[in-house]
C-alpha cells in the first residue's frame, strides 16, 4: 500500500479514537473497555461475542439509575379545642313496678315496704353525670324524678383520690356507708324495695346526708382486705335526728373486712356505727341520754368459679340492727331488725332469690313484737340495659292483715354506667 495511504488509516483511527474519548463518562474499566469496543468497530471486529457483551455492559453503565418518588402525607391538625372532652358522662335509668295486691284493711304507719295499690307506677327517673374533674378529684352527681316529689337532689359529691396514702376524702351529699346496701340506688337492689328493717330505722330513701367522708384501705391484718370510713355529716335524716345542722352533727363509723378463701370463694364482714342527737336535744343536753344510736353488722359469702363466673353463681347476705333511741318521753327505745336472703344465678339471665324480714315497730307505744315477711323474686335479665323481676310479698305474723302483693319491676338504663352498685 502506498505510503499515504498509511498515514490516511493511521490519521483516521486517531480522530475516532479522541472522538470516543471526548464522551467518557466516569474513569470506569467497563467503559473504557466499551471504548475499546467501538475501535475494534471500526475496524470490523464486532463480530466477536466478548465484544458484544463489553458493548451491552457499557450500555447498562451509561444509563442513569431511575431515583424513586417518595411522596410526604400531610397531616392537618385542628387547632381548636375538642369540646367534646368537657362533658360529663350521663347515664339515665327509669323504673317501672305493675302491682297486683288483694285489698284487705288499711294501711297502718308501720307498715313499711308496702307497694301502691293495682296498676302501672312510674317510680322514679335518675339522671347521673360523672366528670373527672383533674388528675385529684372526680365529681358526681345524681338527679332523681319521682312523681310525687318532683326533681331533688340525691347524691352531689367530688372525691379525692390522691390527697391520702391508700385513702380518698369525699365532700357533699351522698348515701352513707352503713351496711352493706344502703349505698346502693334503688334501681340497683337485689329486690324491689330496701328490707323493712332499712325504712323503718332510716327511712324509705335509706340514710343520705350531707358531709365529709374519709376511708381507708389498711394493711391486711386478720383479714385479706379491711377498709375503715369516718363520716362526719349534718343531721338530716327525719326518723334518726331532728334536722339541726351542725350543731350537733352524726357519726358514722364503718369497717368492711373481706376474706378470700379460694378463687371462687370469699367472705365479707362489716360492723357499722352511727350516732347522733334525738329531737329532745337541744344547747344543753345529756349525751348519754338525748343520743340516737343505732348498730349493724352485715355478712356476704359469695360462691362463683372463675371458670363460669358469668353463668354459675351464689350468695347469702344478711344484716342486723340494734337501734337505741331516746324519745321526748324521757325513756329509750331498744329496738331490733334484720333480714337475710340467698340468691342463686341460674344463667347468664336469670335469677332466683328468696328473702327474709323481721323487725320491731318503732312506734312508741307501739308492742315490739318482730314483723315478719317472706319475699320470692325472680329476675331476668335481658341485657346489661335492661332488666325485668317478678316479686311477692307474703307478710307474716303480726303483718298477717297486710295485702300480699305481686310486683313487676321493670328497669331500663342507657349510657356509659347503667346499672351499677355504688
Amino acid at each position: 500500500m502506498h505510503p499515504m495511504s498509511w498515514m490516511g488509516v493511521l490519521l483516521g483511527c486517531i480522530c475516532l479514537f479522541g472522538q470516543t474519548l471526548s464522551v467518557l463518562p466516569y474513569d470506569t474499566l467497563e467503559i473504557q473497555r466499551a471504548d475499546s469496543v467501538q475501535i475494534d468497530t471500526t475496524l470490523g471486529l464486532d463480530a466477536d461475542p466478548q465484544i458484544q457483551w463489553l458493548r451491552e455492559l457499557a450500555a447498562e453503565a451509561s444509563t442513569p439509575p431511575e431515583t424513586e418518588q417518595t411522596f410526604t402525607r400531610r397531616v392537618f391538625l385542628q387547632g381548636s379545642r375538642n369540646l367534646r372532652a368537657f362533658n360529663p358522662e350521663v347515664s339515665v335509668t327509669v323504673d317501672m313496678l305493675a302491682t297486683l295486691q288483694e285489698h284487705r284493711e288499711e294501711e297502718t304507719p308501720e307498715d313499711h315496704g308496702a307497694a301502691p295499690g293495682n296498676g302501672f307506677h312510674f317510680r322514679l327517673l335518675d339522671i347521673h353525670l360523672q366528670s373527672s374533674l383533674d388528675p385529684y378529684s372526680v365529681a358526681k352527681a345524681i338527679l332523681s324524678f319521682r312523681p310525687e316529689e318532683g326533681f331533688t337532689v340525691e347524691e352531689a359529691y367530688v372525691v379525692w383520690q390522691n390527697l391520702l396514702p391508700s385513702g380518698r376524702i369525699t365532700l357533699g351529699k351522698f348515701r352513707q356507708q352503713f351496711g352493706k346496701i344502703n349505698r346502693w340506688h334503688q334501681h340497683m337492689l337485689d329486690q324491689a324495695f330496701l328490707p323493712p328493717v332499712h325504712q323503718a330505722f332510716l327511712g324509705e330513701e335509706g340514710l343520705n346526708q350531707t358531709g365529709v367522708s374519709v376511708d381507708w384501705i389498711l394493711p391486711s391484718l386478720w383479714a385479706t382486705t379491711h377498709e375503715i370510713s369516718v363520716q362526719i355529716t349534718n343531721t338530716e335524716n327525719e326518723l334518726l335526728f331532728p334536722g339541726n345542722g351542725w350543731r350537733f352533727p352524726s357519726w358514722l363509723f364503718h369497717i368492711k373486712n373481706y376474706f378470700e378463701f379460694s378463687p371462687a370463694t370469699y367472705l365479707e364482714i362489716g360492723l357499722s356505727g352511727l350516732t347522733g342527737p334525738t329531737e329532745n336535744a337541744s344547747n344543753r343536753f345529756v349525751p348519754g341520754r338525748d343520743w340516737t344510736s343505732l348498730l349493724g353488722m352485715d355478712i356476704t359469702i359469695s360462691w362463683s368459679p372463675p371458670q363460669q363466673a358469668l353463668y354459675r353463681e351464689w350468695i347469702w347476705r344478711a344484716e342486723i340492727l340494734y337501734l337505741k333511741k331516746s324519745v321526748t318521753s324521757g325513756s329509750v327505745l331498744h329496738r331490733w331488725g334484720g333480714y337475710s336472703y340467698t340468691q342463686f344465678r341460674l344463667s347468664r339471665r336469670s335469677l332466683l332469690g328468696l328473702r327474709v324480714d323481721a323487725v320491731q315497730p318503732v312506734a312508741i307505744g307501739e308492742e315490739p313484737a318482730f314483723q315478719w315477711q317472706l319475699v320470692p323474686y325472680w329476675t331476668f335479665w335481658q341485657s346489661e340495659y335492661v332488666f325485668l323481676r317478678l316479686e311477692y310479698q307474703r307478710p307474716l305474723g303480726r303483718w298477717g292483715h297486710r295485702d300480699q302483693r305481686l310486683l313487676l319491676q321493670v328497669d331500663w338504663s342507657f349510657g356509659p354506667h347503667k346499672h351499677e352498685k355504688y
